[in-house]
C-alpha cells in the first residue's frame, strides 16, 4: 500500500466555498475550518502547513457545496468504501450520523474494517474550542496521526 493510502484521513462536512475536491480541509484559507485544526496541531508541535497537508487525506463528505444531510446520507457508504482500512477523523456529530454510525461521545473511537474518531467540528461556530484544553487535546490526536508525537 502506498504511503499516501496509508494517511489518516480526516472527514470534514462540506466547503461551500470551493468545488475544488483538493480544497477540502486545506490549511491555507485565513480561519477556515483547515487553518483552525493546523493551528491546533501547532499548539502541541511545530508542524509547516505543507507537512500538514503532506500528512494526512483530506475529504469532505459532501463533496461540493453546501451541507446536504440527506445526499451526505447516500455518500456514506461510499465514503466508508474510499477510506478502507486506514483510520479516519471525522469532523462533527452531523458527518458522523451521516456515515450510520450510532452516536457516541467526542474523541470516541469505532472499529469497523478501519476505525474512525468522532471530533468536534473545527468551524467558528463550535464553541468547545474556545477552551485551549480542548484545542490541545485535538491538536495531540492530529499530531500522533501525522506522526509528529
Amino acid at each position: 500500500m502506498s504511503a499516501v493510502m496509508r494517511r489518516c484521513v480526516i472527514i470534514g462536512a462540506a466547503n461551500h466555498l470551493s468545488y475544488r475536491d483538493k480544497d477540502a480541509l486545506e490549511p491555507y484559507t485565513p480561519s477556515g475550518a483547515g487553518e483552525r485544526l493546523w493551528d491546533m496541531v501547532n499548539l502541541v508541535h511545530s508542524v509547516s502547513k505543507r507537512d500538514y497537508v503532506k500528512a494526512f487525506t483530506f475529504v469532505n463528505l459532501v463533496p461540493r457545496g453546501r451541507w446536504d444531510a440527506v445526499k451526505a446520507r447516500e455518500l456514506g457508504p461510499a465514503m466508508i468504501d474510499f477510506v478502507g482500512s486506514r483510520h479516519a477523523l471525522v469532523l462533527g456529530r452531523d458527518v458522523w450520523k451521516a456515515l450510520g454510525f450510532s452516536p457516541v461521545r467526542w474523541f470516541s473511537r469505532v472499529t469497523l474494517m478501519s476505525s474512525w474518531t468522532l471530533l468536534p467540528h473545527p468551524s467558528g461556530r463550535n464553541r468547545l474550542y474556545n477552551e485551549e484544553l480542548m484545542r490541545r487535546r485535538v491538536g495531540k490526536i492530529l499530531a500522533a496521526e501525522g506522526r509528529w508525537r
